[in-house]
C-alpha cells in the first residue's frame, strides 16, 4: 500500500524489531495484537491502526515509540537492513564493505532526512 497506510505499516513492522516487541512471550504480543487490530479493523476497514500499535508498542516496552540514536548503534545490521531494501548485511570478513565506525553516524544522518521527508519513521 501507498501513502498512509504504507507509512503505518513500514512504521510497525520496523518500530517491532527496532524496539524488540517480539523478544518477550511472542504469543502473546500477537494475540493481543490480532485483538487489536480486529477491533480496529471493525471501526475503519480503510485505515492501518498504526495509532493503536504506537500506544500498544509504548506500552509493552515501556518506552516512546520513537528512535533513539542508541537504536542505530544497538543492531546496525538491522538498520542497513532498513535503509537499504532488505538486502545488505554486514560482513565482518570484508572490512571494505562495512566500517563500523562510519556507518552508524551515515545511517543517521540518512533516517533523519527520510524523517524529514516523510514524517516520523
Amino acid at each position: 500500500p501507498d501513502g498512509y497506510n504504507g507509512r503505518g505499516m513500514r512504521q510497525y513492522l520496523y518500530m517491532a524489531f527496532v524496539l524488540r516487541l517480539f523478544s518477550r512471550a511472542p504469543d502473546s504480543v500477537l494475540d493481543q495484537i490480532h485483538d487489536r487490530m480486529v477491533e480496529a479493523v471493525k471501526k475503519d476497514p480503510q485505515v492501518f491502526p498504526i495509532e493503536m500499535l504506537r500506544e500498544f508498542m509504548s506500552q509493552r516496552q515501556k518506552t516512546l515509540f520513537r528512535l533513539e540514536e542508541h537504536h542505530l548503534n544497538d543492531d546496525a545490521d538491522l538498520m542497513l537492513n532498513i535503509v537499504d531494501g532488505g538486502i545488505l548485511q554486514i560482513d565482518p570478513a570484508d572490512p571494505e564493505l562495512f566500517d563500523p565506525h562510519t556507518a552508524p553516524s551515515c545511517l543517521g544522518r540518512y533516517l533523519c532526512r527520510q524523517s524529514q521527508i516523510h514524517g516520523r519513521l
